[in-house]
């Protein structure tokens, strides 16, 4: 994954609302940071700064989902299965934390990351629903 990233996407003019948010993506499991960031930031802003210079015509409403992606799918690390749903989130350096809500089997889940002085703690909630088998950073839940 790394290989085909470092050389695709200096190659990549990332000139559609869609690209930026596939390659932060994979630069968070990368372990690219800077650049997952970067992208991410790309991406949630691209209608506010008008980047692709439409905004007029209408909201890019796949960046606004591509946001979302990033952060379940690059950020916490989020991996769904038929029969378990799994997080290994990490914190970037410059954030303080951050959550995000998932349905999954009917059962609504809140992922919470935070900094707790030097250490990065990860929680999940079940809010709504029955238990539904979830591991977080390799540890099976208990609800």
């Amino acid at each position: 994954m790394r290989v085909n990233y470092q050389y695709y996407e200096p190659l990549t003019t990332h000139d559609s609302s869609l690209s930026p948010a596939i390659y932060a993506i994979v630069a968070a499991k990368i372990g690219d940071a800077h650049k997952a960031k970067t992208l991410l930031k790309r991406t949630a802003l691209t209608d506010i700064a008008d980047q692709q210079g439409n905004t007029k015509d209408g909201l890019h409403t796949a960046a606004m989902g591509g946001s979302w992606l990033i952060l379940a799918y690059g950020i916490a690390r989020m991996t769904i299965g038929d029969k378990m749903l799994s997080f290994e989130p990490y914190l970037p350096k410059s954030w303080n934390g951050y959550q995000m809500e998932v349905l999954y089997h009917g059962s609504l889940l809140q992922l919470q990351v935070k900094r707790d002085n030097d250490l990065v703690v990860s929680e999940i909630h079940l809010l709504d629903g029955d238990p539904v088998p979830v591991h977080l950073n390799g540890k099976l839940v208990d609800f």
